[in-house]
């Protein structure tokens, strides 16, 4: 009984270990389409790594950026915000979260996005930058230089 046991655990343990590296090998080309300019192969690829690794942080950021191109900010922002819970240190899908709140006019939530993926991210300076806008759309005066108050670049 215990060899059979210890077998199950073995076989589910393999089983999500080829999963795994199925959902990777996924992930990578939907990048490459994506960059490519081969945006619904790209989604098509996204979401289908999604539906075998729900728990990934990257799988739900590439959905997120798969609903983000024809502008479903609530899909997108539910993908970005999943990923952020999986990964706290995913600067991108807080950094893209913030453009969409920003979007949708929530400007205190856009804010609290963009300080994240600066705080992970402190080089990207279109966190720094949508950050002040973010901050200036408050009523908040930015310490920051740069800043732009025509809204965020939205650029992923």
């Amino acid at each position: 009984m215990k060899q059979s046991t210890e077998q199950n655990i073995a076989d589910r343990v393999e089983s999500r270990l080829n999963l795994r590296d199925h959902t990777l090998v996924l992930r990578k080309p939907s990048q490459v389409l994506g960059w490519a300019g081969k945006l619904k192969e790209a989604d098509r690829l996204a979401l289908q790594a999604l539906e075998n690794l729900p728990d990934d942080a990257e799988a739900h950021y590439l959905a997120g950026l798969a609903f983000q191109r024809p502008r479903d900010d609530d899909r997108a922002m539910a993908h970005y915000q999943r990923a952020t819970e999986c990964d706290k240190l995913h600067w991108q899908a807080h950094y893209n979260l913030g453009n969409c709140c920003f979007a949708k006019g929530e400007f205190q939530d856009a804010a609290e996005n963009f300080e994240q993926s600066v705080r992970v991210n402190p080089g990207y300076a279109n966190a720094h930058q949508n950050l002040g806008a973010s901050h200036l759309k408050n009523g908040q005066r930015s310490t920051g230089g740069g800043m732009h108050q025509s809204g965020p670049d939205s650029r992923p």
